[in-house]
C-alpha cells in the first residue's frame, strides 16, 4: 500500500504440484523457543502470555487466495483437505510440545 503497509492478495499454491514445494515449517525447537522468549520477558510484570495458533482452515485459505478457495472447496476438494492435513500435522506437534 501506499502507506508502506503490506497487505496479503493472493495465495500460491494452486494445485497439487504446489503442495510439494512447500516451504519446511519451523522446527517445533525453533517455535517452542520463539515462545520462551515471549514468557521471560513476561516474568514477574504481571503480563500474561497465551500461545495463539492459527487455524488450519485460515492458513490453508490464505495459501491458496480466498477466491480461489472458495472455488477449489468445490472443484478440487481432496487437494484443500490435503494442504490442512499438511498444516495441521506441524500445529499438533508443536500444541503436544508446548
Amino acid at each position: 500500500a501506499a502507506d508502506g503497509t503490506e497487505h496479503y492478495v493472493d495465495g500460491s499454491v494452486k494445485t497439487a504440484a504446489d503442495l510439494k514445494t512447500l516451504d519446511p515449517p519451523p522446527s517445533v525447537d525453533s517455535q517452542l523457543r520463539y515462545l520462551e522468549r515471549y514468557l521471560e520477558a513476561a516474568q514477574g510484570t504481571g503480563v500474561g502470555v497465551i500461545a495463539n495458533f492459527t487455524s488450519f482452515f485460515d492458513s490453508s485459505m490464505l495459501a491458496i487466495g480466498m477466491t480461489d478457495a472458495f472455488y477449489m472447496f468445490y472443484d478440487n476438494r481432496p487437494m484443500v483437505e490435503k494442504l490442512m492435513d499438511i498444516l495441521l500435522e506441524n500445529q499438533e506437534k508443536v500444541v503436544r510440545a508446548a
